[in-house]
């Protein structure tokens, strides 16, 4: 419970000082992710110091283990971005930063998953995390390519 409430603070704080005050994308991750990067890589800093005076075998493995897992959520946060080009084209970048250029015109399918949703374009997919903030415009377009059409018949 108190690891929540200080992502929570530190989320506060990030938003006073104007990291989410515009949309950066029509597609990201909130500032709860990037509070949690932050609050992992003080705890393995924290541990990492701590170990330096008393060693202890959990320490060794929690302070590099809670970097590699801030490196992540900041990464996640950073890049994982779906920007709308116009009403048929979005660029999707993957957390590490690889970006692809898809059209809406090749969604074959939309599931949900436990955590997440994945798009499949084409042959390729594109993950959108449940914590992910979508702008209207993205939401209407991916629902337009599953409402039925005029003539009564669903598209693809």
């Amino acid at each position: 419970m108190r690891l929540k409430k200080l992502i929570s603070l530190v989320t506060d704080s990030l938003h006073a000082s104007g990291v989410g005050d515009v949309p950066r994308a029509d597609m990201f991750l909130s500032e709860r992710l990037l509070a949690g990067a932050l609050v992992m890589a003080v705890g393995g800093i924290g541990c990492g110091v701590v170990c330096i005076f008393k060693f202890h075998i959990g320490l060794v493995i929690a302070a590099p283990l809670l970097l590699i897992l801030a490196v992540g959520a900041f990464l996640c946060w950073r890049n994982q971005t779906i920007h709308v080009i116009d009403a048929d084209t979005f660029v999707y970048t993957t957390f590490l930063g690889k970006r692809k250029v898809y059209h809406f015109s090749d969604i074959t399918q939309m599931r949900r998953n436990r955590d997440s949703y994945t798009l499949y374009v084409g042959n390729d997919k594109v993950h959108i995390d449940s914590m992910a903030l979508l702008s209207e415009r993205l939401v209407a377009l991916i629902d337009a390519r599953f409402v039925p059409d005029g003539d009564g018949e669903e598209t693809e």
